[in-house]
């Protein structure tokens, strides 16, 4: 898969696998959107549920605004490589990293998970560990294999430190 990164581009951006893409990405919120109008509609009309109508109706205003963030790709993990380092976003959420800060980009798995993993120059506190930590990683999730996307990472590292050094 990295042969079609030749030459390597100025940006490459990397959706998460399967999100957003063609009508399997889109049957669940359809269906969830599709409820939630029935619900808010039946909800209207008391013979149908009796008591229950509000409880409908709000269960389907808040199935069809899921939908609605779900269809637009709110929280839709991205990666973003370009000349200067990377950028991994969630959402609102971006974490920045520079391919200077970046060391000896590999496949790392443990147990059921593959990530990308990478050193960094100087240890730094992990979010979920009172040790510091040299080493960081991102889940495998945008649509590459493991090997093609630390591949295409370390060459956009070796295009950056390289056009540096000269």
């Amino acid at each position: 898969m990295s042969a079609s990164f030749d030459p390597l581009p100025e940006q490459v951006s990397l959706p998460l696998s399967g999100a957003g893409g063609g009508w399997g990405g889109a049957t669940l919120p359809s269906l969830m959107l599709a409820l939630g109008v029935m619900l808010i509609v039946a909800g209207g009309f008391t013979q149908v549920f009796g008591a229950a109508r509000l409880p409908a109706a709000a269960t389907g205003m808040v199935l069809g605004v899921a939908a609605v963030f779900v269809m637009s790709g709110f929280g839709t993990p991205r990666l973003v490589l370009d000349q200067d380092g990377f950028t991994y976003s969630v959402g609102a959420k971006a974490w920045r990293r520079s391919w200077a800060d970046c060391k000896s980009i590999k496949v790392r798995s443990t147990g059921d998970l593959v990530l990308i993993a990478w050193k960094q120059p100087q240890p730094m506190m992990a979010p979920m560990n009172a040790h510091p930590t040299s080493e960081e990683a991102l889940p495998t999730l945008f649509g590459l294999k493991p090997a093609d996307l630390a591949d295409l990472m370390s060459r956009f590292r070796q295009r950056a430190v390289g056009a540096k050094r000269k």
